[in-house]
């Protein structure tokens, strides 16, 4: 009778949480039947334990994918953890979820991706699919479900991809990836077309880290990595290198009082222009993206009030090209300016702009002026 009152207490204590999906996070757990063992340990094969580690469970959500979800845990010993009770927001208590375990050195982060920024040890689980979590999973049933089935280390997890880079003929780039693995990690560089011509395959002798400088290029190129663990291997996204002869320019006049921008890049390109009010200021907003069929390609930028200045910039991923309109006001016609003079300083994949001066121009000029380019006068490229 005491048993049955009391398992009916702790469904009633329950069953909010019940309504979303809940885990017990442990990975020692032995009942009857039902077990799990799996220790967490280091590249060395040493077991984490102490309050210095921690792990988390995080829960896949369609559209966004792994998700923290709950508190950390710390980890106890011999690479034993355990929290009961951990509640999945997004997950219902008869919906199937999948889950990983992720682990990290506190000192490096109070968070999991903190620490792999950080390159302190990390380690993640295998996925797996807890069928009904909250329900059918636990012992009773009514209790939270068990992570069944667990395993570590799982395939390494790749945190920041390759990313896809702008250069010019004949510069090196450099590519980078961030994973966490918690045991033994090894890389491998692969790219399209090969540079080795009995290489069909892109594999990159030698290119076994997490960072990769690849040799001077001349024609667009793609690269990915593999990853690999004791658990197996997973391959990165792939990054595209495009080798653009001449970076793009952009070139500003004024028309019916209208910023008239005229976009000069390769045919075939996708370019995106953004603005900003200030150019102290780093919260660049996009105006348009556009494709050239042919160069130059002209539009007027009609989103923008007479009050404020504007600034424009085209980019091309982390290429830019930067002319000012300064400030078009009616109440203060003799504050328009330009930016005049302009240095691009090509360093490696990015080009930055550096402003060197700026004009004021008179109101009496200010006639003469608006049908001519009021932007960039002049162009230098320079090597940092």
């Amino acid at each position: 009778m005491n048993r049955a009152v009391l398992s009916l207490a702790l469904w009633l204590v329950m069953l909010p949480s019940l309504r979303q999906g809940t885990i017990h996070l442990a990975n020692p757990y032995i009942i009857q039947t039902l077990s799990i063992d799996a220790p967490f340990y280091d590249a060395l094969g040493i077991s984490i334990a102490g309050s210095e580690y921690a792990a988390q469970l995080y829960a896949w959500k369609p559209d966004e994918g792994f998700l923290a979800v709950g508190r950390s845990t710390p980890f106890q010993t011999n690479g034993y953890f355990e929290s009961i009770g951990v509640t999945i927001w997004f997950v219902g208590s008869f919906t199937p979820a999948l889950e990983q375990v992720r682990a990290w050195h506190l000192p490096g982060g109070a968070t999991f991706e903190e620490a792999v920024a950080a390159g302190t040890w990390t380690g993640v689980s295998e996925t797996l699919v807890v069928p009904e979590p909250g329900f059918g999973g636990g012992f009773p049933p009514s209790l939270p479900a068990l992570l069944i089935g667990l395993r570590y280390p799982g395939v390494p997890l790749i945190v920041d991809q390759p990313q896809s880079q702008i250069t010019q003929p004949g510069q090196q780039v450099t590519l980078s990836v961030l994973a966490s693995s918690g045991v033994g990690l090894k890389y491998q560089w692969y790219q399209m077309p090969s540079d080795t011509p009995n290489n069909p395959d892109g594999l990159i002798y030698g290119a076994t880290n997490a960072v990769y400088v690849t040799g001077a290029l001349q024609t667009n190129t793609r690269f990915w990595v593999t990853l690999s663990n004791s658990a197996g291997a997973v391959i990165s996204a792939p990054a595209q290198v495009t080798v653009v002869s001449n970076p793009p320019r952009l070139r500003l006049s004024m028309v019916s009082g209208q910023p008239n921008l005229a976009v000069d890049g390769v045919p075939g390109t996708p370019y995106r222009i953004e603005h900003i009010p200030d150019l102290n200021g780093s919260d660049w907003s996009p105006l348009v993206e556009v494709t050239l069929q042919s160069s130059p390609l002209t539009l007027i930028d009609a989103t923008t009030s007479n009050s404020f200045p504007r600034f424009y910039r085209v980019a091309l991923a982390e290429e830019y090209a930067l002319v000012g309109s300064g400030r078009r006001s009616d109440a203060a016609p003799q504050q328009r300016g330009m930016l005049a003079k302009t240095t691009v300083v090509n360093s490696g994949p990015t080009l930055l702009l550096l402003i060197m001066l700026l004009l004021l121009i008179p109101a009496a000029e200010q006639e003469q002026e608006q049908e001519q380019e009021l932007g960039v006068s002049s162009l230098m490229a320079a090597q940092r």
